[in-house]
């Protein structure tokens, strides 16, 4: 009778796990289907009721990992992706999103023994959890909010070894990258693999081989805007085709390249590249008042006018160009025309204080004291420091 009553609550132990995984699988679903549909907020909760269940249901923490992606929480993403594979080691799904993860966050290594894993794998692999490609190779679903593709790992073979040439790129193992690049390339002439080439070349100091594999992008692809602005950085007499008129991401490419040197201090390359950016992107007024910048820092101060006036006439609302203005004046010792800039800045922006101490040197070199003073005080009021010697100096009432 013992052993009967210890049998019977045994039963019954198992028979309400068993119906707890399936009520966790019925969760499961609900969240896959609400994640499908862009619903993340909505899958989070189900996805977190499955795993109240059952806490090692492996598909729900893959999900749950992709949502983490999908916030921006990779490091908790990374943690479940871990999870997975130490539970089953076949799940090879996690071990490409994490290496992807590791990938982004320049761990290399970490990266290489992910993908290793997946090759060391011997046993017979069935599909554990679909790869919402959207997630696992970008930042975010479609464009709508829905996941716009579901691939699975056998039909990633490409993109794993892809993704292992830019681990060893990443380390400096250019020529490891170079050879499975090579083999790629005799199955598909994908640009994405030529633009790869091209920058393992350039970091084996090979520019014309470079060139060649950024040549061989266009030619696949002529619209291909990556290959195009990589071909720009090392070949000057490069102009881009009429299909990059219209190319946001190119043009902006190079406006950060110009970006770049600016920060650097090396005008003459910005202004290169800004040459570039406003010659595919001419209705971009910021880099029109950008390039102002760098005229300015080249003492090209006519021209830098010019490109601050063409910015606000570009966008009316870019007015950062008018104190830009004003600071040219007061180099060109233009006083009366600094005050009318800064004046205008400081009708849509009053209480920059910078400004109004700018303005108050403007009066004081035009002997217009009174004004002088209420602008340097005014700047004191909105939190100006190290002015007070100057308006002692110069306000009778301080």
């Amino acid at each position: 009778m013992k052993y009967l009553a210890i049998l019977f609550i045994y039963l019954c132990v198992q028979i309400n796990a068993f119906g707890q995984k399936e009520e966790a699988k019925r969760y499961y679903n609900s969240g896959f289907n609400a994640f499908n549909n862009g619903l993340l907020k909505l899958s989070k909760q189900y996805i977190d009721s499955a795993l109240q269940l059952n806490e090692w249901y492996l598909d729900a923490i893959f999900l749950r990992a992709n949502l983490h992606e999908l916030q921006g929480e990779t490091v908790k993403a990374i943690a479940d992706y871990e999870k997975i594979v130490f539970k089953d080691k076949g799940y090879l799904e996690a071990y490409l999103s994490k290496s992807l993860l590791y990938y982004q966050r320049k761990n290399y290594e970490a990266a290489l023994e992910g993908l290793k894993a997946i090759d060391r794998y011997k046993g017979s692999h069935e599909t554990q959890a679909v790869l919402f490609k959207s997630s696992v190779f970008g930042p975010n679903p479609g464009g709508d909010g829905q996941i716009t593709e579901v691939t699975t790992i056998e039909s990633l073979k490409n993109d794993i070894l892809y993704l292992k040439s830019l681990v060893f790129k990443g380390m400096g193992e250019y020529h490891k990258a170079k050879k499975i690049l090579n083999e790629l390339l005799d199955q598909d002439k994908s640009p994405d693999y030529y633009v790869l080439l091209g920058l393992t070349y350039e970091g084996l100091v090979k520019g014309d081989s470079a060139k060649l594999a950024y040549e061989n992008a266009l030619r696949v692809d002529p619209k291909h805007s990556s290959a195009a602005y990589q071909l720009q950085l090392i070949d000057p007499t490069y102009e881009p085709s009429a299909a990059f008129l219209e190319n946001e991401d190119f043009h902006y490419s190079l406006a950060k390249k110009a970006h770049d040197y600016y920060l650097e201090e090396d005008y003459e390359s910005a202004l290169t590249y800004y040459h570039k950016a406003i010659k595919i992107g001419p209705g971009v007024s910021d880099y029109y008042s950008n390039r102002g910048l760098v005229y300015e820092k080249l003492r090209k101060y006519e021209l830098a006018i010019a490109d601050y006036s063409t910015s606000l006439k570009k966008d009316s609302h870019m007015i950062v160009n008018y104190y830009r203005i004003g600071n040219v004046k007061i180099k060109q010792k233009a006083y009366q025309e600094a005050v009318a800039s800064y004046r205008l800045y400081l009708s849509y922006v009053p209480d920059d204080a910078d400004i109004h101490y700018n303005l108050g040197i403007s009066y004081l070199n035009l002997k217009k004291y009174d004004e002088a003073c209420l602008s340097i005080k005014n700047a004191e009021k909105y939190g100006k420091t190290g002015i007070g010697s100057i308006r002692n100096k110069y306000c009778n009432n301080p």
